[in-house]
């Protein structure tokens, strides 16, 4: 019994959570979304610790510099 745990991917909670984050993002909205949003909006859902602790001023500025069309962020 042991061996079956020890076997037991590590990333299988983290899939659990994509999945239960995947339902709180699916909106009405969702058919109007690119998969590449979706995909950024989900990652971003996932990775609140990591979200939060980013300094937007610092994006802002990175921002500020890109040439026009280089503007678009993918997310």
């Amino acid at each position: 019994m042991l061996k079956i745990f020890v076997t037991i991917p590590v990333t299988s909670c983290s899939c659990e959570r994509a999945f239960s984050k995947l339902s709180l993002i699916k909106t009405k909205l969702r058919s109007t979304m690119h998969q590449d949003r979706l995909d950024g909006l989900l990652t971003m859902s996932i990775e609140q610790k990591l979200a939060y602790n980013i300094n937007i001023d610092k994006v802002i500025e990175q921002f500020k510099i890109l040439i026009p069309f280089e503007r678009r962020m993918v997310l």
